[in-house]
């Protein structure tokens, strides 16, 4: 309609300069000296394209040792995804010799932003250019990138993550590397990951499915590695810890957990403080962290001195609905500390202009 036409407009003002039409034809958009190249047959019809380039990266991008982060650039495809990866360039000045050069889109990931290799890039004369790395999928989505030039020696982990033995969706990471592989419903996901011996690990989101495979990645290959997930137990861990002594008794005790735990359960008719010797119960309060992997249990009232107590969790489930698996542990209290003053240390004068001292 003429009204959509109208706003249509209106929002593409000022942007000119960033954003064209293409996919069924040929199309390339330029911003500060980034170029996005987008083939003929990309779309089943031409639609809006931008691009948007910044050397000025934003603070929360990560760059630990051996990862420079070059550039930055926002690629708007309208929500469309290509059937043919597109082509980015950007200058390559500023970019340290030797080492590799990677494309990384930001994914929102269980409510954590995370970064995923889409393509390498390759330095030709002054420019990085994007290239085809089967089985990266190379730019085929809107949405922000990284170009980050890499150090040290890298190859690509490649497969399929089961459950059951069936594909399942999962996000795959390594310890080595802050990027992660994402698989879909087919379960094939494709990492970048330092050379070496490396152990990835598998994770469903919103479930306590998990699993890892260990792989020897040399430089520049691509390395199969399937990976199995199953459930997982969840476990807890208590301070004091079991046979400690000399525990203050205003001490509380903690339970740190290897998963969330249901707030529905993380009560304090789930815990049990008692007295060893009787079996005498102490009341006490919980008190759950935002992340629910913290677990406080405060008593009422202070413990007794030098008395050994029992720290018991029956009850609780985390966020996935599975029993938590929490060692039962002992501890002894501390003895009264007996109070003592210096006597010698303490000094009197008579008044001087009306004040005394001590």
């Amino acid at each position: 309609s003429d009204v959509y036409k109208r706003q249509r407009l209106r929002f593409l003002a000022g942007r000119e300069g960033t954003r064209s039409s293409g996919g069924t034809d040929a199309v390339t958009v330029t911003s500060d000296g980034a170029t996005l190249s987008i083939p003929a047959g990309a779309l089943p019809e031409n639609t809006a394209i931008s691009l948007t380039h910044s050397s000025t990266l934003t603070p929360f991008v990560p760059q630990p040792a051996g990862l420079t982060a070059l550039a930055e650039v926002t690629v708007d495809l309208t929500g469309a995804t290509l059937g043919l990866s597109a082509e980015l360039r950007i200058p390559a000045a500023g970019a340290p010799a030797g080492g590799s050069v990677f494309l990384a889109r930001l994914e929102l990931v269980g409510g954590e932003t995370r970064l995923q290799v889409v393509a390498r890039a390759q330095r030709v004369d002054d420019e990085l250019v994007t290239q085809a790395w089967p089985p990266l999928p190379g730019l085929v989505q809107g949405g922000r990138y990284v170009v980050y030039h890499v150090s040290p020696p890298v190859g690509l982990l490649a497969g399929v993550t089961r459950a059951g033995g069936q594909p399942t969706p999962a996000v795959v990471s390594t310890s080595a590397l802050p990027f992660i592989g994402l698989s879909g419903t087919d379960g094939a996901y494709a990492l970048l990951t330092l050379t070496g011996s490396v152990r990835a690990s598998a994770r469903v989101l919103g479930t306590s499915l998990e699993g890892t495979a260990d792989a020897e990645v040399a430089a520049g290959a691509v390395v199969p590695l399937d990976i199995e997930v199953a459930q997982s137990l969840t476990t807890g861990r208590v301070t004091p810890a079991s046979g400690a002594t000399g525990v203050s008794v205003t001490r509380q005790v903690e339970l740190e957990t290897s998963a969330p735990l249901d707030r529905a359960f993380a009560v304090a008719g789930n815990v049990q403080l008692r007295r060893t010797s009787d079996g005498a119960a102490r009341g006490v309060r919980t008190v759950l962290s935002a992340s629910g992997l913290h677990l406080a249990v405060i008593p009422d009232v202070p413990l007794e001195y030098l008395t050994s107590y029992t720290f018991e969790a029956t009850g609780l489930l985390d966020v996935y609905g599975n029993p938590v698996a929490v060692p039962v542990i002992t501890f002894t209290t501390a003895g009264q500390a007996a109070e003592s003053m210096d006597l010698d240390a303490l000094a009197f004068s008579y008044p001087v202009d009306g004040k005394v001292t001590m």
